[in-house]
């Protein structure tokens, strides 16, 4: 039987590969974006076996209305992915804005407790199922971006491991992935949902093929196919014992 996964930020970079991956899996997919065109291109390349759902995952009544209506559609959640994300244009720490403070936290933490908890709600009392968080390298390393961001994915670290703590006993696993340096169209999508709060004077920071040999031992960038990977590995019967972690998908960059 296919299971139900519901998916945000769905419509672009490592959320529509995640998609792809558990679609070719042969699982019912609610792909979940803020952006209505980009989850509907998605859903047009996949067919039949992914539902377009415009979200806001800031909204808290909109995740779990959103959440729910997964379930009661098909009669089962089997397994959540938070994915939904946006940067912050690495601005100093004494120009961080308020706004912008606020909109990245609303977005990609605030966002992935709203949907862990909704699916929970749902979870528990059947006695199984599977969440995956999307957090970043910014959970254990201050360089790569600015403040809200690396604010916001180090909560990751609490917010996964808290879940697992407690929903383990009742079946369900919460892992973290950790990707690193892949390419994905995040900054496009970051302007285009932070709008004003974005830093005017943001400085676009790219990684050269020769910083990516230099600093990953792996020599490379990473694929959103790599981490999509990973995220089915921790929702699948084989990652029944995997609970709490926080698995990085970096080439090694964590390590060097």
């Amino acid at each position: 039987m296919s299971r139900t996964v519901v998916i945000t930020g769905a419509g672009s970079g490592i959320g529509a590969g995640i998609a792809r991956a558990f679609a070719k899996s042969g699982d019912r997919v609610y792909g979940c974006d803020v952006s209505r065109d980009r989850i509907e291109q998605i859903c047009a390349e996949l067919g039949e076996s992914v539902t377009p759902v415009v979200l806001d995952v800031s909204d808290e009544e909109a995740v779990r209305r959103a959440i729910r209506d997964a379930d009661e559609q098909t009669g089962r959640l089997d397994v959540l992915v938070s994915n939904a994300g946006v940067g912050d244009g690495w601005p100093a720490f004494v120009d961080v804005t308020t706004e912008l403070w606020r909109r990245v936290l609303d977005i990609n933490l605030s966002g992935a407790f709203y949907a862990g908890r909704e699916a929970a709600r749902i979870m528990v009392p059947r006695g199984e199922g599977r969440i995956v968080n999307i957090a970043s390298i910014s959970t254990f390393s201050a360089r790569p971006n600015g403040v809200p961001y690396t604010v916001s994915k180090a909560g990751m670290l609490g917010l996964t491991q808290r879940m697992a703590f407690e929903l383990g006993p009742h079946g369900i696993t919460v892992n973290a992935i950790l990707p690193g340096a892949i390419t994905t169209g995040i900054m496009g999508n970051t302007l285009e949902v932070l709008g004003d709060a974005y830093p005017k004077d943001a400085e676009v920071v790219e990684d050269t093929d020769e910083e990516m040999r230099y600093l990953v031992p792996t020599g490379r960038a990473g694929s959103v196919e790599e981490v999509a990977a990973t995220a089915v590995f921790l929702a699948s019967a084989a990652a029944s014992y995997i609970n709490g972690v926080m698995l990085p998908v970096d080439g090694g960059l964590l390590a060097a």
